[in-house]
């Protein structure tokens, strides 16, 4: 008998939220391509008719995978933005208990932050490294960030050679008004990646931005 695919997303996040983009990733235990369907109505969403936009993972709408990363660009700010998962070929809708399935659930919700009107362009960057036992680059791994109780996450994916780089002004407080002004010498930060095989790595540190964070995953355990 052919087993039947299991592309339920699970594990799914928001992240990067500002005032006109946010970030929604999940995992799958299949390899699958992974895509957003979103609009301003949870009713045309739901429906997929209407006003609804359809974003595709970052690293193209064919590419297969188990991890995957959608960003949502070019909306509004303090606005109510509706979504739903696709999956494959398949649409997922979340559940009351927030658990993820097919035809059996609603549109999720997210709000994007505040804009903070004359704000300068300034970085404040974080770097890491992500590796195995034997030294080799992590690809494509999912790696979040946050000031625990203080600010929504950050996520981004590491590159071919494991690495990965986060801009620390892009923290906003849990209520999505004000940007948090993070102080790298005292605040304590939390860091958890996410790999394609399913290893999973987790953190609370006090950064220091001159060097880079090197996180090992056995690929063993």
């Amino acid at each position: 008998m052919t087993k039947v695919k299991d592309l339920t997303p699970n594990q799914v996040k928001i992240s990067n939220i500002g005032s006109h983009q946010f970030t929604i990733s999940w995992l799958t235990e299949e390899k699958t391509t992974g895509a957003i369907i979103y609009g301003e109505s949870r009713e045309e969403v739901e429906r997929q008719r209407g006003k609804i936009k359809v974003a595709e993972d970052q690293r193209g709408k064919d590419f297969f995978s188990r991890i995957h990363w959608v960003v949502i660009k070019n909306l509004l700010p303090e606005k109510n933005y509706y979504f739903v998962i696709k999956s494959g070929e398949s649409v997922f809708f979340k559940k009351p208990e927030g658990s993820w399935a097919k035809e059996a659930g609603i549109a999720d919700q997210q709000k994007t932050s505040s804009e903070i009107k004359g704000e300068k362009e300034n970085s404040l960057f974080i770097s890491g490294v992500i590796v195995d036992q034997n030294e080799r680059p992590i690809k494509e791994a999912l790696v979040f960030l946050k000031i625990p109780g203080r600010s929504f996450p950050l996520s981004t994916l590491s590159d071919k050679d494991g690495r990965w780089f986060l801009n620390l002004v892009n923290f906003y407080f849990l209520d999505l008004t004000q940007k948090v002004s993070p102080d790298s010498k005292t605040n304590l930060f939390f860091l958890h990646i996410q790999t394609e095989e399913g290893k999973e790595r987790s953190a609370y540190f006090i950064p220091k931005l001159s060097n880079p964070l090197v996180i090992k995953i056995p690929t063993n355990e």
